[in-house]
């Protein structure tokens, strides 16, 4: 198993465009250049160097270096407001399912035999 490149996004944008797929001139722009970026790290550190690597490698050192420039696009309360989310998914999740259930029980227009006689 292996990751996914740029070459397999070249490739997969190629065959698209033979399908009739139009992409803007910076995308194909940005493909040709990760191919040759890809191709050059291949001829350099052998094929199982990818380009991906290459990147995190460099993200990785110039993240020790200046811990201070890669912040969290994330404030505190966007942090607490997903916390909030997360712990409250499952009694959303199980609203849904009782509501989903009594639609198919009880169809919209139809009265419950439990409902009192007027």
């Amino acid at each position: 198993m292996r990751l996914s490149s740029g070459v397999d996004a070249m490739l997969l944008l190629e065959r698209l465009a033979m399908k009739g797929v139009k992409f803007p001139g910076p995308l194909i722009m940005l493909s040709k250049v990760m191919f040759t970026l890809d191709g050059i790290l291949g001829d350099i550190g052998g094929p199982d160097s990818g380009l991906g690597f290459a990147i995190a490698r460099h993200v990785a050192e110039h993240w020790i270096t200046n811990r201070k420039e890669f912040r969290s696009p994330l404030k505190t309360r966007d942090w607490v407001t997903l916390q909030c989310s997360a712990l409250l998914y499952t009694g959303r999740l199980w609203l849904q399912c009782e509501q989903a259930i009594l639609d198919r029980l009880l169809p919209a227009g139809t009265t419950s035999p439990f409902a009192p006689a007027q």
